[in-house]
């Protein structure tokens, strides 16, 4: 897994990426799950071979501008 950490419009993001297990697995062709709670936001989704989450504290909705 690697860990890549960005400032964007002055909000800090965190980029993780990490080979998918197993069988290769059709691509995620549905987009982006979103998740909320009360320390932060994240947006996780999957192709053929990898497996990415994009989290942060500035909100969905800075998630969302990013993808």
């Amino acid at each position: 897994m690697i860990e890549v950490c960005f400032v964007r419009d002055g909000a800090l993001f965190h980029l993780y990426v990490s080979r998918r297990v197993g069988p290769e697995g059709a691509s995620g062709t549905e987009g982006p799950s979103f998740i909320s709670q009360a320390a932060g936001s994240a947006a996780a989704w999957s192709d053929r071979s990898f497996d990415y989450v994009l989290a942060s504290t500035a909100g969905t909705e800075a998630i969302r501008r990013l993808l």
